[in-house]
């Protein structure tokens, strides 16, 4: 029903954070999902900005403090947050773009694409990752919903309120582009 409250584990947690103002239940409420902000955070800023994302989840959990008060209910909690988190750290990514651009290349982390490096070279690698920061972010989204989070396309699709044939059209190029630039590289 429209306007209903939706009421699950997490709802209760801010509920009762708003309540009773206990920084022990926002702690409790943090804990369960840090991994998925550092995730999403990751995915936003990209591979080579990884040495920004505690300081943007720093950040993103501050505003959650501050900002809890303004959840409805009329979502899920987790639907909510994932917009803040998204949307803080497009916003940090802005602000500091400049500072982020000088270290762009300092970390050399690359993906884990789930293969050993006996199957997939080093060049094909590079490869693959330069292609992914090459993406728009809403693509990069759905690649790391999809593939590092084991989301379904349903629940991409609701996470970031795009029709379903959006987030399969959107996986099929990006599988589409890889598998162009395996084959070039010719393995």
């Amino acid at each position: 029903m429209p306007g209903e409250i939706v009421q699950g584990a997490d709802e209760l947690l801010v509920a009762e954070f708003l309540e009773s103002g206990d920084n022990n239940t926002f702690s409790r409420l943090l804990k369960q999902h840090q991994s998925s902000i550092k995730s999403i955070v990751i995915s936003t800023l990209g591979i080579h900005f990884r040495s920004e994302v505690d300081d943007a989840c720093q950040e993103i959990y501050i505003k959650l403090y501050e900002r809890a008060k303004s959840y409805t209910g009329k979502s899920k909690f987790s639907t909510w947050l994932y917009r803040l988190v998204k949307n803080t750290a497009i916003d940090y990514q802005r602000k500091n773009i400049r500072h982020l651009a000088t270290h762009a290349y300092e970390d050399e982390e690359m993906i884990d694409w789930k293969t050993s490096n006996e199957e997939i070279s080093e060049s094909v690698n590079q490869s693959i990752n330069e292609f992914v920061e090459q993406l728009p972010l809403q693509y990069r989204t759905v690649l790391y919903m999809y593939y590092w989070q084991g989301q379904t396309t349903q629940e991409v699709s609701k996470h970031l309120l795009i029709t379903q044939g959006t987030i399969k059209g959107y996986l099929h190029r990006i599988r589409q582009q890889i598998a162009i630039i395996i084959k070039d590289i010719d393995i």
